[in-house]
C-alpha cells in the first residue's frame, strides 16, 4: 500500500468481490486506514494551531512576524541614557552649573608634559558668571604656572547651529562632535591644539547621571580624543603628537524647592576625581571619584570596558604624604592608591609636581589641585604605566 494516501487506497478496493474473504479483509483494512487518516488529520490539525499562536509563518499560514511600517521595526537605540552626546554638547540654558574640562599629558623632547583647562558657567540668581582655570604642568622640572579667572558670562550667538564656542578672556574651545579647537593663552603659555573623538564614550553612572551631593549631575567623556598641535610652556614650544587627551562634559540643573535638589552644595563639598585610559590601546577607562558631602563619603568607579559595558563598582581610595597648601590651608595627598578588587584593579598614582594648587583670587571658584602624576599598577592581570593629571578640590585630606 502506498503511504500517505490511505483513504484514496480504502475507497479503491471498497467494491463486491467474490469468496467473500477479501471483502473481509479489504473491509478491514479500510478500517484501519480510517482510523490512521483520523490521526493523521488531527496532528495536522494541532500543528496547524500551535503555529498559529506562535506565530509562525509558512505556505499555508500567510502570516509575517513584522509588518513593515509598524513600530516593531523601528531601529533598536539599546540602554536609554540620561544624556545625548550630540545635543548635550551645547551649553544648557537652564543649568545652574555647565562644565567643560580637557587634561591631555604628553612628552615632547624628554619632558613629562601636560596642561588642564577647566571652565564652568555658573547661573545663579545673584547672577550669571564664568570661571575658569588653566593649568601649565612640566613634570620633568618641578614646574606649575596656574591661571584662573572669573568674569560675566557672555554669549556668542555668530556661530552656526549646532556648534560649541565656550570663551572666555583665556580662550575658546569650538567645533563639535567630530572635532575640537582649544585656543588658550596666558603669561606663562599658550595652547594651540585640535582634538578629535575616537569611539570610546563614558557615561558616568553608566547612564549619564550621578547624584553628587544630593544633586543631580549628568556626564559623559570622550575618554581617548586624538590631539595635536603645539603648547608653550614658560617659554618653550612642544609639539604635541601621539598624544590623547579626556573631554568631560558635566552639567546640573537648577535649584529644585521640593526635591530639595541643589546643585550649589557640590562647590562645598570636596573631592578627587580622576579620568584615565586603563588598557594599551586606550579602549578601556575609568571615571573615579570621592566624595565627602553633607557628613558622607562615595568613592567609586564607573568602568568603561573594552568591548563597551559599563559597570559602577565601589572603589578602596587611601591617601599618603600629606602636604597643606600655602594659599589655601587645603591638605593634599602626594601619593594614592586605588584598588578595585572586584574588577582586578589596582595602581598607585604619584605626584610629580611639588606645589600643584591653585586658588581663585575673587572667590568664585572652589579652590584646589590639578596635578600632574605618574599612574602604575594593573588592569585584569596586566601591567600599565602612563601619566594622568588627578583632580582634587576643596580640603580634601582635612578634618
Amino acid at each position: 500500500m502506498e503511504q500517505g494516501v490511505p483513504i484514496i487506497k480504502a475507497c479503491k478496493f471498497n467494491r463486491p468481490v467474490k469468496g467473500g474473504i477479501e471483502g473481509v479483509v479489504m473491509k478491514k483494512n479500510f478500517s484501519m486506514d480510517r482510523r490512521q487518516s483520523k490521526r493523521m488529520i488531527m496532528r495536522s490539525f494541532s500543528i496547524l494551531t500551535a503555529s498559529v499562536m506562535l506565530g509562525l509563518s509558512g505556505p499555508a499560514l500567510m502570516a509575517e512576524t513584522q509588518v513593515q511600517g509598524t513600530k516593531n521595526t523601528l531601529p533598536n537605540r539599546g540602554v536609554p541614557l540620561f544624556v545625548d552626546i550630540e545635543k548635550d554638547l551645547l551649553p544648557k540654558a537652564d543649568a545652574a552649573l555647565d562644565s567643560y574640562y580637557v587634561n591631555c599629558c604628553f612628552e615632547a623632547d624628554g619632558k613629562q608634559l601636560g596642561f588642564e583647562w577647566h571652565e564652568m558657567i555658573y547661573r545663579l540668581p545673584q547672577g550669571s558668571f564664568t570661571s575658569t582655570e588653566f593649568l601649565l604642568m612640566n613634570g620633568s622640572d618641578d614646574h606649575f604656572f596656574p591661571n584662573t579667572l572669573s568674569e560675566p558670562f557672555t554669549q556668542n550667538n555668530s556661530i552656526p547651529d549646532g556648534q560649541l564656542s565656550v570663551f572666555s578672556s583665556i580662550g575658546e574651545l569650538k567645533g563639535d562632535q567630530k572635532g575640537m579647537t582649544l585656543r588658550l593663552q596666558s603669561d606663562k603659555g599658550n595652547v594651540n591644539v585640535s582634538l578629535r573623538p575616537r569611539k570610546e564614550v563614558l557615561y558616568n553612572g553608566t547612564t549619564g547621571l550621578l547624584n553628587l551631593a544630593g544633586s543631580k549631575s549628568y556626564e559623559y567623556a570622550y575618554t581617548n580624543m586624538d590631539v595635536e598641535g603645539t603648547v608653550t610652556i614658560d617659554g618653550k614650544d612642544y609639539k604635541v603628537k601621539n598624544a590623547t587627551a579626556w573631554f568631560d562634559r558635566q552639567w546640573s540643573g537648577a535649584p529644585e524647592a521640593v526635591s530639595g535638589d541643589d546643585p550649589t552644595k557640590m562647590m562645598s563639598s570636596s573631592w578627587l576625581w580622576l579620568g584615565m585610559p586603563l588598557n594599551g590601546d586606550l579602549s578601556a577607562a575609568i571615571s573615579l571619584w570621592d566624595l565627602y558631602a553633607d557628613g558622607g563619603r562615595n568613592a567609586c568607579a564607573t568602568i568603561l570596558n573594552k568591548n563597551g559595558t559599563q559597570i559602577n563598582v565601589p572603589a578602596n581610595i587611601s591617601y599618603d604624604g600629606i602636604w597643606t597648601s600655602r594659599s589655601s590651608g587645603n591638605k593634599y595627598p602626594r601619593k594614592i592608591h586605588v584598588a578595585i578588587p572586584d574588577e582586578k584593579i589596582d595602581f598607585t598614582l604619584e605626584s610629580l609636581i611639588t606645589n600643584p594648587d591653585f586658588v581663585h583670587s575673587d572667590g568664585k571658584g572652589a579652590p584646589g589641585c590639578q596635578v600632574l602624576c605618574k599612574a602604575e599598577g594593573t588592569c585584569q592581570g596586566k601591567a600599565f604605566s602612563r601619566n594622568v593629571i588627578v583632580e582634587m578640590i576643596g580640603d580634601l585630606c582635612g578634618k
